[in-house]
């Protein structure tokens, strides 16, 4: 469950007057969340994102944000699964960034690193298991898996960077960047067998998934796209997917507005009432939908501390195979 935001996305961004919102159905009209941001909604409508720079739940069916009561300077939750067990990730007081499991028996526990200072969560299935990406201890970038039986371990290849869904088949999606480095991929498979997707040479990245195997994502060349195993649905440059359910619910940005697709009724342009600069993150099986409205958050102190890391990360393995 949950979905992969893009790469930069999974930092942590301190709190902006900025809202969330969401809709019951298609054609609905938006109402209030009430949480800052918010990444993932589940069946029974419980979303998670953060507020007030702390990684928060609110439910659709009763009003009020409450914190999960991570202990960190700012912490988001990024996925929610059907038993209400939460991924996020959080800021230590050095500036570090670290993935963590939530649920309400357990409270927070950190899932650790492959032994670098990077831990980012991408999604969490209904067994509890999450995916993600870490530094390990020569500063190269990781797929993981948590489990809450065995903690974390590295997975896929070694040109994995990071994984970035999960179903509960246990089908996990990745970002590849094989040698030469030119060119990242998005892949599907197990922990260690996967299979490039297949886009006539162009690169491409998975931004969510279901429990069918079907996955969205954009080409290198910028074409949305959703991929099945029975074949592939190009959208164009027109259509950004942004989030997927198991009815094969598809949401996003069409020609620069939110909209949902179906395959019967193709496009459908979301009711903003009002809000601005509204991005889509998540629906449920349900059809409910939630997104971000403005202000767009200006980049803070925590998003540029993670996208050197990210440089360094880049930089380091390009070096290392040159020699």
């Amino acid at each position: 469950m949950g979905k992969w935001f893009l790469l930069l996305n999974l930092s942590l961004i301190p709190s902006l007057p900025a809202s969330s919102i969401y809709w019951t159905s298609s054609s609905a009209a938006p109402l209030s969340l009430g949480l800052d941001s918010v990444s993932s909604i589940n069946e029974s409508g419980t979303a998670v994102g953060y507020s007030a720079g702390q990684a928060a739940e609110a439910s659709i069916s009763s009003p009020g944000v409450s914190l999960l009561g991570v202990s960190a300077p700012y912490s988001m939750a990024v996925a929610i699964n059907n038993s209400g067990q939460i991924a996020g990730t959080y800021e230590t007081q050095s500036g570090y960034l670290y993935g963590f499991f939530w649920s309400s028996s357990s409270g927070m526990v950190p899932l650790g690193t492959l032994g670098g200072d990077l831990s980012l969560v991408a999604a969490i299935d209904n067994a509890g298991q999450i995916v993600g990406e870490s530094l390990d201890s020569k500063g190269n970038l990781s797929a993981f898996l948590w489990s809450p039986g065995t903690g974390i371990q590295a997975i896929g290849t070694s040109s994995s960077e990071m994984a970035t869904g999960i179903d509960d088949s246990g089908q996990i999606a990745y970002l590849q960047d094989p040698a030469p480095y030119a060119m990242t991929y998005g892949a599907v498979g197990g922990t260690s067998s996967l299979s490039l997707l297949n886009f006539g040479g162009q690169g491409s990245t998975i931004s969510a998934m279901n429990d069918s195997g079907w996955m969205i994502g954009e080409t290198s060349g910028g074409d949305g796209f959703l991929w099945t195993p029975q074949g592939a649905v190009n959208f164009g440059t027109s259509f950004l997917p942004t989030a997927i359910n198991d009815s094969g619910e598809i949401a996003g940005t069409y020609q620069g507005r939110p909209a949902v697709w179906t395959e019967s009724g193709g496009f459908q342009f979301l009711n903003l009432g009002g809000y601005n600069g509204v991005v889509v993150t998540a629906l449920n099986d349900n059809g409910v939908i939630v997104a971000d409205s403005a202000p767009v958050p200006e980049p803070s102190a925590i998003l540029l501390c993670l996208a050197g890391i990210l440089l360094l990360a880049a930089g380091w393995r390009r070096k290392a195979s040159a020699k």
